[in-house]
């Protein structure tokens, strides 16, 4: 909501991919808790898979909301609006606080364990997100450069399509047991 309200691409770009974060989250614990159940006469083999699915929900996600992020940010190339820079950096610095301070929580046990070094990492990766916006903001407020924003929402994508096609391609290859 403030993204449109700021008239800001790059910030709805930060703000879908934490919210692909979140929801990324939610499905990952509802398929841990699947996968507790025993199997049985319907599933012969139970929930095993079900990790994988919520994977590939999570990437396909993400591949929605970059599409939705690359309209947005044609768009206001296409017809450039004006851009709250100052709220911008607000809402993307409560963003490095928020993602700095949980990833921060992560880095001791980096250190021992994959799955937790994979979380820290990301979180780290999301923080370094959020402070390319705040510069984002930051220039256009100095120079009135408001396409500097839809700029910095097509390199946020292509971050997230990264990462993203590598998580589709795992995944796919789970499911048909590649």
């Amino acid at each position: 909501v403030m993204a449109y309200h700021a008239n800001s691409s790059s910030l709805l770009a930060d703000a879908g991919h934490n919210l692909g974060d979140v929801l990324a989250l939610v499905f990952s614990w509802l398929a841990n808790r699947l996968l507790l159940k025993p199997s049985g006469p319907r599933y012969t083999f139970g929930f095993k898979k079900i990790t994988i699915l919520a994977s590939m929900s999570n990437g396909l996600l993400l591949m929605f909301s970059c599409g939705i992020i690359l309209v947005d940010a044609i768009s206001m190339l296409i017809y450039p609006q004006k851009v709250l820079a100052v709220d911008v950096m607000i809402v993307a610095a409560i963003g490095i606080a928020i993602n700095g301070s949980t990833a921060l929580l992560f880095m001791k046990g980096a250190h021992h364990d994959l799955n937790i070094k994979s979380a820290f990492l990301h979180l780290l990766y999301d923080t370094a997100i959020s402070v390319g916006v705040v510069i984002a903001g930051a220039l256009i407020y100095f120079t009135q450069w408001h396409w500097i924003d839809p700029i910095m929402a097509f390199l946020i994508v292509i971050i997230i399509l990264t990462g993203t096609w590598r998580l589709l391609k795992e995944a796919f290859t789970l499911i048909i047991d590649g």
